[in-house]
């Protein structure tokens, strides 16, 4: 029986930070494709969250412009809760300091609580929001252990004095 063992040097963690981020990637990418709910027969149709996308500020306007009479008890709130969570979409596509990513990760949460009874089995938006986080998540500065000047900011400025084509 032969054994083959990897040198620890070959070894790589399953959560790198560009795995992390590929797969909230996909999962982002996947909730504007998924089916709005798991339903069979006729009623199933895909591209439930590129629909809930092109609605959301539709309705959060619609919300704070509708006549009183038939507005939601709440126009104001409905509108910053539903904006802020569309706006979370914005921001995969920036790297953000860790303050401004949590509020990131955070801003879909405060829409599904107020509007649960809407959003309870929305299946883009688990796939969404887990993307939204796991894209952050990816971003963030962590010391990884297999990078070793991630732990120690001496030997990380002296490794980028020493890289090739460094000034100096």
């Amino acid at each position: 029986m032969i054994l083959f063992v990897m040198p620890e040097s070959t070894r790589q963690p399953l959560l790198r930070p560009k795995v992390v981020r590929n797969i909230g990637i996909g999962l982002f990418v996947l909730s504007f494709l998924a089916p709005p709910r798991w339903r069979g027969g006729d009623d199933f149709h895909l591209f439930g969250g590129c629909a809930a996308f092109i609605q959301t500020p539709v309705i959060a306007c619609q919300a704070i412009l509708a006549n009183r009479d038939g507005a939601p008890s709440h126009p104001v709130l409905l509108f910053v809760v539903m904006m802020a969570a569309w706006i979370a979409n914005i921001t995969v596509f920036t790297k953000m300091p860790l303050a401004l990513a949590v509020t990131a990760i955070v801003l879909p949460w405060p829409s599904y609580i107020y509007l649960f009874s809407e959003l309870s089995g929305f299946i883009p938006f688990y796939l969404w929001a887990a993307g939204i986080a796991l894209i952050h998540l990816s971003r963030l500065t962590w010391p990884w252990h297999n990078e070793p000047h991630a732990a120690d900011p001496r030997q990380r400025l002296q490794s980028m004095l020493d890289a090739p084509g460094a000034g100096g």
